[in-house]
């Protein structure tokens, strides 16, 4: 992302973090301001979406270990399968 010397300054004034920044561009709903430029914002209704989202995501994390997924350069799933002690990636099975 790319962050005018402007920005880069009052961020730091302000004590927003770059990362803050970026999920609330890539998370919040533009809004015409003016000229060509967009204001953004999360909404509270956002916020508990990504919250419920983060909540799933962070229970099912543990299920990827020990889980391997062959996919073609063409992005096709070819296979999956557990992976055992001498099953992983690059070895002969």
């Amino acid at each position: 992302m790319d962050i005018s010397r402007h920005a880069q300054i009052r961020t730091q004034q302000r004590g927003i973090p770059e990362s803050i920044v970026e999920l609330i561009v890539d998370y919040g709903e533009p809004k015409d301001i003016i000229g060509k430029a967009m204001a953004y914002e999360v909404s509270g209704r956002t916020i508990n979406s990504l919250q419920t989202h983060v909540k799933h995501l962070l229970n099912r994390i543990e299920r990827l270990k020990n889980k391997i997924v062959v996919v073609s350069d063409d992005g096709t799933v070819i296979t999956t399968y557990h992976k055992t002690d001498n099953s992983g990636i690059g070895n002969k099975k």
